[in-house]
This record gives structure tokens, sequence and C-alpha cells, in this order.
């Protein structure tokens, strides 16, 4: 640098400088010390720096596993929570719970939740009130102890008035978190909760807040209690309290906890514990024969675990399967229903089936003066299609009564009888058989021939009518038609179009003949139409999409009615086939319509991660990270540490203002062997370096101890710290302008320069 002068002279300028004294020797042993000095403290710097390291370690261990301990979530805990618990917060299902925690210790008296708070902890009971206060749920020594009953409790909260204990924990961890209760908003919005023992179910509702002291008998006195007497005492005392839920109480429950860190204050709040009972209803079945099965109908609002038995004998035997009656009859049904946490509950219905009504019609006949009986026919009508009788001809025997020969009309002689196979077959007890006589009629001749065929189809829409074969009727021949039993006679054939049966008398006349006539059918049945329901699919916790369904089979626009909805009310993230059911009447119109449920897909939902732009350093935590990322807590500190041993090199004094005497010398030594320069500037600025140097060490100074305070004021080595804070730019920025501070004096720190100088002075 220009201003300071020369680094360097040449032989001719050393060699006239040789006047001056030399004290190399001395400087010697300077330099030695310095180097030793320049050792000793980077072997402090390094012990400083591990002593930090591992003292921060042990401070975020310790931070860690005491506040793990004093929660419930750990995999390790956890895993005994029971699985209908989480049920049971919504609705009254519990299911089969995971691992028993009774089975590991016989201290385990019941679970307890409170909705929408961090207490969700198992209840231990130990022999006296001071073991569970310092020992885990599986007996390990823990300074959190565990949540735990008062010894003068019964073991199942059989106890009108019972007391549970727990430490007041800082960070909201076991009962730290009922300071809130103190809130009359959070005391208003957090009334509700659950405590499962083995045996029963009771759902809590807070009532009151009291602040007293551990030696308080009205409130620390266990066991039967006058509650009327407890309940008045809390009512004159609370510091919040809604005392009319808890009117007509059988059993409450206090959660103790201490008032305060030191002392025997003490905060309770108070809950009625409600016991869960099972009920349970079912509907039976009543209906026509119509070759389905049927059974009963159980309500779905009971509880998972319950045990359901169905008994046709009047509780003599039981079986796990509902009875289902198809034929003719009835069954008296009695259901039992049992559930571990909820006790038992019966119900009886019945199964009836009553008798399906069929028809039997002979149809009319007709022959021929002097001709044998032709062969007589019938139509059923009301046979159940399942029971697969394509024809009534098997069962029943045709003929007719009277011996009549002479030409003429004789009404009601065509009968038909059931037979034998009819009255042992197992479908004659499904039916009340009607049957209607036909009628017989003997022609003289000629006689004309009829052949007519009805209609027997699926809807379709279209319009079907009589087909009527005139090849062998001669022309002229009238033709007429009767849909009322031949009482009224129309020359318009009848047509049909929706379902429905017609029976229709065919009739041919003509001058000269004897007029024939045929009874044929006209028959639609319903068309098959399928409403299935759309797949559709959402994220967990969002609404249900608007659910759709495609309907096909429809021949003329006819609208299906129909309604679609979920059968149950799942929300974790899966495939969910038969979740989307279409519901509707199974006969609309001139349809017969199925329902095909759709699978409902529910997928995790996307997390979406937004930083402040307007603090691109702030902390982040990841949504779910109760602790924060202790991995990366000495960034700080680091910065901290780097800053200071910048500084630690401008202790060396005794080199620096040596190496100013040294410059002083060499302008002496100059100024004496060319007097003429004695008023020019002088080989070294002596002053400027030592103005320079000072500056250097002050600012080196300030923002060592700037750095130094920074890091107390805003780092707490208790507590766990993150990656990047916001003190963090500041951290960075001290310990750049402490480097940069170093860079601008280094020139001065060059120990192989100081030496080659040295030497030079001395040869001068």
């Amino acid at each position: 640098m220009a201003e300071t002068g020369r680094d360097r002279y040449t032989p001719e300028e050393s060699a006239e400088m040789s006047a001056a004294p030399s004290r190399g020797r001395f400087e010697a042993l300077l330099a030695a010390a310095a180097s030793a000095g320049n050792s000793i403290l980077s072997v402090v710097t390094g012990l400083l720096a591990a002593f930090l390291i591992l003292y921060s370690g042990y401070v975020l261990y310790d931070t860690f596993y005491t506040q793990n301990q004093a929660f419930a979530n750990s995999a390790e805990l956890m895993q005994y929570r029971p699985e209908y618990l989480t049920e049971l917060e919504d609705m009254p299902t519990p299911l089969a719970g995971g691992d028993n925690l009774a089975e590991v210790t016989q201290d385990y008296r019941a679970w307890l939740t409170v909705y929408d708070t961090r207490i969700d902890y198992p209840v231990m009971q130990g022999l006296d009130d001071v073991y569970y206060a310092a020992h885990d749920v599986f007996g390990n020594g823990s300074i959190t102890g565990a949540i735990y009953m008062a010894a003068a409790n019964s073991p199942d909260f059989s106890d009108n008035y019972n007391i549970v204990y727990g430490h007041h924990m800082d960070n909201g961890a076991m009962f730290g978190g009922l300071d809130s209760y103190r809130d009359e908003g959070y005391f208003n919005s957090h009334r509700e909760g659950i405590l499962a023992t083995e045996q029963t179910i009771y759902d809590l509702n807070v009532f009151a807040v009291l602040d007293t002291d551990a030696y308080e008998s009205m409130v620390y006195t266990i066991g039967n209690r006058n509650l009327e007497e407890v309940l008045g005492y809390i009512g004159q005392n609370a510091r919040l309290a809604d005392m009319a839920s808890a009117e007509g109480a059988q059993r409450i429950v206090g959660l103790s906890t201490c008032g305060s860190t030191t002392g025997t204050e003490r905060l309770v709040v108070f809950a009625v514990m409600t016991p869960r009972s099972l009920e349970i209803s079912a509907t039976g079945y009543t209906g026509v024969y119509d070759g389905a099965e049927h059974t009963l109908q159980v309500s779905t609002g009971y509880p998972a675990g319950t045990v359901l038995r169905y008994s046709i004998d009047g509780g003599q035997t039981f079986t796990d399967q509902p009875p289902v009656i198809r034929n003719v009859g009835e069954i008296r049904v009695l259901i039992e229903a049992e559930n571990s946490l909820y006790g038992t509950d019966s119900v009886e219905v019945i199964l009836r089936v009553t008798p399906a009504p069929l028809t039997i019609t002979v149809n009319d006949a007709a022959k021929m003066f002097g001709e044998a009986d032709p062969v007589f026919s019938a139509v059923a009508l009301g046979l159940i299609p399942s029971d697969g009788i394509a024809s009534m001809d098997p069962y029943i025997t045709l003929g007719r009564t009277g011996a009549d020969e002479a030409a003429g009309t004789y009404e009601g002689v065509l009968t038909a009888t059931l037979n034998e196979a009819w009255l042992s077959s197992p479908y004659a007890a499904n039916y009340t058989v009607t049957i209607v006589p036909g009628t017989f009629t003997i022609s003289p001749l000629p006689v004309l021939t009829l052949t007519a065929f009805g209609y027997s189809g699926v809807y379709d829409a279209l319009s079907h009518t009589v087909t009527v074969n005139t090849d062998l009727l001669p022309a002229g021949t009238l033709i007429e038609y009767s849909t009322d039993g031949g009482a009224t006679w129309s020359t318009n054939p009848p047509y049909i179009t929706d379902v429905g049966q017609i029976q229709v008398a065919v009739r041919a006349t003509l001058p000269g003949y004897t007029s024939a006539t045929v009874n044929v059918l006209l028959e639609v049945t319903p068309a098959p139409v399928t409403v299935r329901a759309n797949d559709a699919s959402k994220e967990a916790g969002t609404p249900d999409p608007d659910f759709g369904a495609v309907v096909t089979g429809v021949v003329d626009g006819f609208n299906i009615e129909y309604t679609i909805g979920r059968l149950g009310n799942e929300e974790a993230a899966g495939v969910y086939s038969g979740e989307i059911v279409p519901s509707g009447e199974a006969v609309q119109g001139n349809y017969i319509v199925t329902y095909v449920p759709g699978t409902l897909t529910i997928t995790e939902p996307e997390i979406e991660v937004i930083v402040d732009p307007k603090v691109p350093m702030a902390a982040f935590i990841p949504e779910g990270n109760r602790y924060g990322d202790r991995a990366w807590a000495l960034v700080n500190l680091i910065c901290l540490i780097i800053t200071v041993y910048l500084f630690l090199p401008l202790l060396h004094l005794k080199d620096k203002f040596g190496r100013a005497k040294m410059m002083k010398k060499v302008n002496e030594a100059k100024a004496a062997i060319d007097a003429e320069n004695a008023n020019e500037e002088p080989y070294y600025l002596v002053k400027k370096f030592l103005r320079r140097f000072r500056v250097g060490l002050v600012l080196e100074l300030i923002i060592s101890i700037g750095a130094i305070v920074a890091f107390i004021l805003t780092e707490d080595m208790r507590l766990p710290m993150i990656l990047i804070d916001k003190w963090t730019p500041l951290m960075i920025l001290l310990m750049a302008a402490c480097w940069g501070t170093d860079v601008g004096l280094i020139r001065y720190r060059n120990k192989v320069q100081e030496e080659e100088e040295q030497e030079e002075v001395q040869k001068s």
C-alpha cells in the first residue's frame, strides 16, 4: 500500500543502515514466544469449541427425552391406545383394540382422552399416590411420571367421586394443558372427553374449574361421597362452572395438577362421568310370497364389537346367522346383542310371508258337432318366475262337466282340478289358487277355422296386438275382439304397450258358418334397467363430491327416480368398493330397476408448503413435527466461534508493537545516512500503521463482543434450536465483518515478511 512506504529496501540502503544497533536475539525470543502462544491459544480454542458442542448436545438430548416422555404420542406408548377410541370420538362404534396395556402392567386402569387437547394418556394406579408421580407407565423412573388415579379409589372407577393426578408440565404435556381451562372461552369449547376402562366406557362432560389447596379435604377426600355436598362446594368456590350440566350426576371425576411450580396450590378440572349403554332395534318382515328370501333388519347404530345372536325357538338355541324366510309361514326371531363395554339388550321380531294369489283361467273351447273333444288349455296368472314353473299343465287336470253333445254353448263346463303333483309340491302352500272355468261350444257344420296368437314379451315402448291367421278363413269373415269376457265385441283389435296382461277373446263369424272363438293373452313384462353409480374420488378431509350415476336400459325416455349417497363415513385414504350406493324403487313404471354401487377413492391431501417471502430466512418446521429439528442447533454458535477465533490473533500485541519499533529504527537509520532527506517522507509511516492497527483491534473487539451478546440474547442452549432463525443473518454478517477486518490487516500479520525485514535490519 503506497501510503505506508516501501516494504523492502536495496542492499546498498541496508548497508547504510548497518550502524543501527541489532536486537536479533531478543526479536528471535519474542518470535518463539509468539509461536508458542499461537499453539496454546489454538489448543484452548479447540477445547472450548468441543466443550460447547458436547454441552449443547447434552442439553438437546435432555430436552428431547424429557418432552418425549411427557407426551403420550410416542410409538412405544401409543401402540397400547385402544383403537376403538378413535371411532368413539365421532360415534359410539368401538373396534377391536390393539396391544392391551393391561397385559403389560397390572396397574393399568383406563385410557383418558379429552377431545381437542393433548390429554390422551393411560391412567395408572399404584399402592400409594407417590409411585407414579416419579415412574412412567412401565415402572421406569421418570421425572414426568404418569397419569394416575388416587390409590384410595376403586380400580374400576365405580366410586361416585374419583380423582386422577398428573404433573403440570410447562410444555403442555401431562396435565400442563389444564391451565387453559382458566380461560372461559377455552372452558366452553373443550367440555367433552372419554374415559374407557376394561369394563365400561364413560362420556366425560367438564362442568367446573377449581383453584384449591393440596390439603383441602372437601376436594381430596376420595371414594364414595355425598355428591350433593361436593357439588355444592364446587359451585361456591369454582373459578368457572356450569353446575346445571352436573345436575343429577351419579359419578364425577376430578383431574388434578399443580397450580404453580412451587407451593401447595392445585388446579382441578371436574367432569361428569356418564356410562354408555347398549340399545338395539330391529324390524321384521311381512309380505306376500314373491319367491325371494327375506330376513330381519337390525339397526346400524349399535357399537362395533357387539355380538348378535338369533333364536327361532324362543331362546333355547342361538346362532350367529340371521334366519331367512322364503315360503309362506311365520317365524318369531329373538335377537340378543352383547357388548363387553355396553352390556346386553334383546328384541323380538316376526318374519311373515302370506300366500300369493294364483288365478287359473280355463280357456274357452269349441268343436264341431260329432267331433271328439279338443285338448283343453288354461292360462295361469300370478306364478312367481323364481319358482321356475313354466306352465301349470303338469299340475292341473282339465276337463268338462256333463256329456252334452248337442250343438250349443255350455258356459262354465270347462274346469281345472289341481292334481296330486301340485298338492305334494313345495309350491302349493305359497299360493292361493282361484280357478275360473271356461265355456265349451259345440258348433254345427260348417265351422270356421280360427287361429289367433297373443303376445308375450319385455316392454319395448311399442304397441302389440293379436295376430289372426286368416289363411283358413273364407273371404268376408268378420273378426271381432272382446276384452271383457265376451260382454262386448269390437272389430278394432286391442293393443298393449305398458306392462300388464290383457285376456282377449277373438271371434270369427260369417253367415252360413258356425262362429269360432279363441282366447289369447297379451302380456308385457317389465324391461330391465340398470342404475350404475359412477366411481368418484376426493382428497381426505375434503367434502364429498357430487355423486352421479348412469342409467341404461330406458327405451322411452322415462325418468328413473333414484337417490345416491355414501354407504359409510370413512375418511382415511383408500379405495372403498361399493361405497357409492344408488337406491330407489325396484319397480318404476314399465321397468325393473337394478342398482349397482360405485367405488370411492380417497387420496392423501397434497401438502402445500408456503414460505413467507418477507422472511426468507424464517425458521421452518414441517407440520406435525412437535419438537422441531435439533440436528443443526449449532449454526449460530459456529458463527460465534469463528468470529471470536478471528479476533484472537490480534492479541499478539507484542509482535505488532515490536514491528512498530523496528519501523522507527529503519526510519532513523535512513535519516542518518541521507541527511538531505530528513525532512522528506520517512520510509515507514509508523503512526499510520499504529493507527490502523489500533482501529482494527478495536473494530474486531467490538464485532466479537457484539456477536457474543447477540448470541446470548437470542439463543437459549437449554431449548431445541432449529437450522436457521431470524438471527442467523446477523451472526453471519458479524462473522463476515470480523473476517474482512482481519484480511485488511493481514499484511501486518505475515510472519515470513517480518523475519526477512528483521534480517535486513540486522545486516545493516
